[in-house]
């Protein structure tokens, strides 16, 4: 393929950047000469040193859910001006369910264990939560076959 007619894929890592998980995908994608861009609601930290990452971060010093519903405003309003190529959530009940109300045509959720094994379990709206995120997506990815079982749940 001819590089000067190659589009550079955008990736947008909705994710928490402190996780070794989320650092791990990002600089897979970064060394494979993706474009990548991680949205957070999190405190900065480890992610902010790979270079070549682009982060909006929506952290604010208020409750949990406050916070999160702010986040989702704020990268609703960054879609009106940036269109990512890709969307990759990390986590089912915060991240994945960002991405399932945005609704794009990109989605790829990573379920990593306790987001599918115990958080369901709280109560009735993680569970809801869960399977309407799940549905939405295009792509899950998950560590391994003991994960899969429970994702066949949904």
């Amino acid at each position: 393929m001819n590089n000067r007619n190659h589009k550079q894929v955008n990736i947008w890592y909705l994710a928490n950047g402190n996780s070794i998980h989320t650092r791990r995908w990002i600089e897979y994608c970064i060394n494979n000469k993706y474009n990548v861009t991680l949205l957070t609601f999190h405190p900065d930290g480890e992610s902010s040193k790979i270079k070549g990452l682009k982060i909006y971060n929506y952290h604010l010093p208020i409750p949990t859910l406050l916070n999160y519903i702010y986040f989702i405003i704020r990268v609703k309003i960054l879609t009106l001006k940036n269109k990512p190529d890709i969307y990759h959530a990390q986590y089912i009940t915060h991240y994945g369910l960002t991405c399932a109300i945005l609704n794009p045509k990109s989605f790829i959720l990573t379920i990593w264990g306790s987001d599918i094994r115990n958080t369901p379990k709280i109560n009735i709206v993680y569970h809801l939560i869960t399977k309407y995120t799940i549905k939405k997506a295009k792509i899950i990815t998950h560590p391994g076959h003991h994960i899969l079982k429970d994702i066949n749940r949904y």
